[in-house]
Formats: C-alpha cells, sequence, structure tokens
C-alpha cells in the first residue's frame, strides 16, 4: 500500500464521504421504518458508479456535440449548463427501472418513504461524484501533489452538494408517488440553478478575482442546501419538524407541560437533545 494513499485530496474524499454519510443517513434513519433499510443501503450502492459511467459514456460525448453548435460563449455556457442537470437527474432514477423485474420493490417507495428512498439515491450519486472528481483531481501531477489542506474547499464543497443530489431526487419521487411525473423537471429546474454561478463566474459576472468568484459559488451552495434541508425536514416531518428546527414549542413526554425550547441542548441533525424546564428530565425531541 502506497505511504500517501492518506494525503492530498484522497484524504479529503475519504473525510467527505464519511461527513456526507453522516448526515444524510440521519435523515435516512431516525423514525424511519427498518424493513426499509435493506431497501436505502441498495439504493445507495447501485449509485456509487453512475459518475463515472456518465462521465465516459454520456458527458463527453455530450460536450463534444455542444461545442459543434453555432453558439456564442454566452449562449454555449448558458446552454451547456442544462446538460449535467437533464442527465444526472435522470440518471438518478435509474434503479426504478427495477421494479419493472422486481415488482414487489414498488410496494416499498411509497408516499411513507419516497423521500428516503430519494436521499438514499442522492447520497449513492454524490459520494460516486467524489470519488469521480478525486480520480480527476490525482491524475494531474501539479495538482495532485498539493498538500491535504489546499482541499478545504474540496471538503465544504462537496458534502453539502451530495444532500443537495439527494434532495432533488427525494422532490421527484415525492410528486412521482402522488403521480406528479413533472417532478423531475422542478429537480432539474433547481440543479440549473444551483450550477448557475459557474458559467456566470465564467462570463465574468462576478469580477476577475477568483477569490470573489469561490465564494460567492460557495455561498450560493450553502443557502441552496439550507433551503433544501428546511424543505426536507418539511417534507418528512411536516410543520412540526419546521417548528422544532425554529427552536418553538414543546411538549414534555414525561410530564405532558407545554414549553419553549431551551437555550441548552445537543443537537442531533433532526432532534435535540434537552432537559424539561418543569420536570428537569432530559430526552430527545
Amino acid at each position: 500500500m502506497p505511504d500517501d494513499i492518506f494525503h492530498g485530496v484522497t484524504l479529503m474524499a475519504v473525510l467527505a464521504s464519511v461527513i456526507a454519510a453522516a448526515g444524510v443517513g440521519a435523515l435516512l434513519l431516525i423514525k424511519s421504518d427498518r424493513r426499509d433499510w435493506p431497501l436505502f443501503a441498495f439504493s445507495v450502492l447501485l449509485q456509487l458508479p453512475m459518475s463515472w459511467l456518465l462521465l465516459d459514456w454520456v458527458r463527453a460525448p455530450l460536450n463534444a456535440w455542444l461545442q459543434n453548435l453555432p453558439l456564442d460563449r454566452t449562449g454555449m455556457l448558458l446552454l451547456a449548463g442544462w446538460g449535467a442537470p437533464i442527465v444526472e437527474e435522470t440518471a438518478k432514477l435509474w434503479p426504478l427501472l427495477l421494479t419493472l423485474l422486481f415488482p414487489d420493490l414498488i410496494g416499498r417507495v411509497m408516499r411513507e418513504n419516497a423521500v428516503r428512498v430519494g436521499l438514499a439515491l442522492g447520497l449513492g450519486f454524490g459520494i460516486g461524484e467524489i470519488w469521480m472528481l478525486a480520480g480527476q483531481v490525482s491524475g494531474s501531477p501539479e495538482i495532485a501533489a498539493l498538500p491535504w489542506y489546499a482541499y478545504q474547499g474540496f471538503l465544504f464543497e462537496r458534502v453539502p452538494v451530495v444532500f443537495v443530489h439527494g434532495a432533488m431526487v427525494a422532490i421527484t419521487l415525492w410528486f412521482w408517488v402522488r403521480g406528479r411525473w413533472w417532478g423531475i423537471f422542478l429537480a432539474m429546474l433547481i440543479h440549473y440553478l444551483l450550477n448557475l454561478p459557474i458559467p456566470l463566474a465564467m462570463l465574468g459576472v462576478f469580477g476577475p478575482d477568483r477569490g470573489v468568484q469561490v465564494t460567492v459559488s460557495l455561498g450560493w451552495v450553502y443557502l441552496a442546501t439550507i433551503a433544501m434541508a428546511v424543505l426536507m425536514v418539511y417534507l418528512l416531518y411536516g410543520r412540526q419538524g419546521i417548528t422544532a428546527m425554529a427552536g418553538g414549542g414543546r411538549t414534555c413526554r414525561a410530564c405532558g407541560a407545554d414549553y419553549d425550547a431551551p437555550l441548552l441542548g445537543l443537537n442531533f441533525v433532526v432532534k435535540r437533545y434537552e432537559r424539561c424546564p418543569h420536570c428537569r428530565r432530559w430526552q430527545f425531541v
């Protein structure tokens, strides 16, 4: 085993994968039916190679075709921005084709778990994309030689993107189980808007300073992640989930008294460990 296997981008890819899996995994498993856990794991595994396959079989031919279109640079960049949303949002749904071969699976993708299945599909795709990009970086000797801390931007950008990948699939499936097939187009639009700072930066909209471009792009990703997190909590837990995120009212399960969320407590993504001010018992809420 090479000595530098945990140096540089490889280390950051490991960290990004672990953090993303822990965060999205919490949403998948908390308050979910244990009978669905194998389905979630299967969904993650099926998506892991998709980024690699799309890169060679779809993205490269598509980019070559776009280069031959009679468009100026602005039109080319804005049109090319639709490539990833259309290709990736479609590819992230391919495991649903297995329901044609295994009809019993369709019974597991229902209203109660459609959002979680979407998060699992996006988690697998996003982790696969982390390693696809890490592979591309390691292919450049100059970039691969950088110290591990030079890839902090890679970590901070990839982790929220993995979650957003899952959220977009969750939106598609949330509409799909309700008989509204057009949800995928909404997911594509969100995906396009998420990537929009990239062509805008290349067109000089944010100025020539590379630092400003990166700051704007990351800020856009973080804002989108917060918005999608609120949406996912609402789809999974309804208004009570949003109230809990906002630190709203509580009802103690031990004594039944109502109280406002205390300042002292430990947050665990969608649960909080805190003490009731009336009976002074600690509990997860």
